[in-house]
């Protein structure tokens, strides 16, 4: 618009200077900066230009209906439909005093501007149409639809089909596509190796820390840690606790988790600086070492544990231990609720053995979770201990000043009952059954 009313102005020049002058014209300085009411008149020649091209048969039957009365017989309003006046014909359209056509109606005594009671009129399909939208689409920060339409209406213009030409030009917008555009779902590789194989739990297992709980310990505020290991074939969870962040604490935690668990084959984590830490010292050590290591661990059938870090900044390849957190966190927060906000190390530690066992308790599939003729589904627990039910709190009634109390509690004893066992079904069947569920319940991407 800015480039015809220049292009306006300079014929203009010219015309005069040829006039006055010999026929000779010049070109003096910089352009001017142009006005309102040049802006203006070219704009409406824009307006009449694009539609000419598109209504010049609408605007012909216009024209015609505005003449005398005698003029207007059977066979000119029957040729002005067939030559598509009907298209727009419930927008009662007119042509102003400038030549461009406009939306009509009962809105001419109304307050406000003139070109927002009656907007002009333009085709959908025309490059200037997409220009005009384009340029309100922007003016409105990138909105949807509706306020694209809106200001629209606000500049004085009314586009056919406007709802599905504006829907059409923003869908194509690439601010609005990248800000607000849909995440692709990308196709999942296959599982590891350790993922499937038949092995006795813990064999490969992950590990990440979460935390940090405060405990109160006397008068001092301590923080402790969580340390998750979860098996990557059973998705089976052992917690144990950290002292602190350093590589000592977690060593001792691991020597605490394969006195349990026994053995173990594979440790995947992430670049924490404890685990790091960890496997610098037992790869130094076991160098140092190497013969008397690797006597021991074939005179008892093992092998040395191999870390495998995932690459750096790529939480989201730790996806499997992740969601594991996130149920424990959920369950202790329950517990916590239950048993208090601020405890003591013991009490933290019986908490996390609760959650554990929690957690283990769930379906490893629920395709037939609610099918009574399937038998019950299997669990973490039932590869662990060859149990089903979940050991509550003993019963009771314990106070909730007695957990910031320095006196002992109570003694008690429980008894334990062999309830949902298995039978002595071995854990290659067990964990066969447990593979085929899953690899059932695993719906491609």
């Amino acid at each position: 618009m800015r480039l015809k009313a220049h292009l306006r102005r300079r014929c203009r020049e010219r015309g005069l200077s040829k006039s006055s002058t010999t026929g000779k014209t010049s070109f003096h300085g910089e352009l001017q900066k142009l006005t309102t009411k040049e802006l203006n008149k070219a704009q409406c020649e824009i307006l009449k230009t694009v539609q000419r091209d598109a209504f010049s048969n609408e605007l012909t039957a216009i024209q015609n209906q505005s003449g005398k009365g005698s003029e207007m017989n059977a066979n000119k309003r029957h040729r002005r439909k067939q030559q598509g006046y009907s298209r727009f014909h419930r927008l009662d359209p007119f042509i102003d005093a400038d030549g461009i056509l406009r939306v009509g109606g009962r809105l001419s005594c109304a307050e406000g501007s003139y070109e927002s009671k009656h907007p002009a009129i333009i085709p959908q399909d025309h490059h200037i149409t997409e220009l005009i939208i384009r340029h309100c689409h922007i003016q409105t920060a990138h909105q949807g639809r509706g306020m694209t339409i809106n200001q629209l209406r606000s500049s004085g213009f009314w586009v056919l089909s406007g709802s599905s030409t504006v829907s059409r030009l923003i869908r194509k917008c690439v601010t609005c596509r990248r800000l607000r555009g849909e995440s692709q779902w990308q196709k999942m590789s296959n599982l590891p190796k350790d993922r499937v194989e038949p092995t006795p739990p813990f064999t490969y297992s992950c590990m990440d820390v979460f935390g940090p709980w405060v405990i109160k310990e006397g008068r001092k505020e301590l923080k402790r840690y969580g340390l998750l290991f979860s098996c990557m074939a059973s998705r089976a969870v052992h917690i144990e606790t950290l002292n602190s962040m350093t590589t000592d604490s977690f060593i001792n935690a691991l020597r605490r988790f394969l006195s349990i668990r026994g053995p173990v084959r594979q440790l995947r984590s992430d670049r924490g600086t404890n685990f790091i830490g960890a496997e610098a010292e037992l790869r130094e050590g076991s160098n140092t070492h190497q013969d008397k290591i690797q006597e021991f661990l074939l005179r008892n059938d093992c092998d040395y544990i191999h870390f495998k870090f995932n690459v750096p900044s790529a939480s989201h390849m730790g996806g499997v231990w992740e969601r594991q957190i996130r149920s424990i966190r959920r369950v202790l927060e329950t517990l916590l609720y239950e048993a208090g906000q601020q405890l003591d190390d013991e009490s933290l530690r019986t908490l996390m053995n609760e959650a554990a066992a929690i957690v283990n308790s769930r379906p490893l599939t629920v395709d037939n979770l609610n099918d009574p003729t399937h038998p019950e589904p299997l669990t973490p627990n039932h590869l662990l201990t060859m149990k089903t039910n979940v050991l509550l709190p003993p019963p009771g009634h314990f106070q909730r000043e007695d957990l910031y109390s320095r006196k002992d509690g109570g003694e008690f004893s429980i008894s334990l009952t062999n309830s949902g066992s298995v039978g002595s079904e071995s854990f290659s069947r067990v964990f066969n059954h447990v593979r085929n569920g899953l690899a059932h319940s695993v719906k491609p991407v």
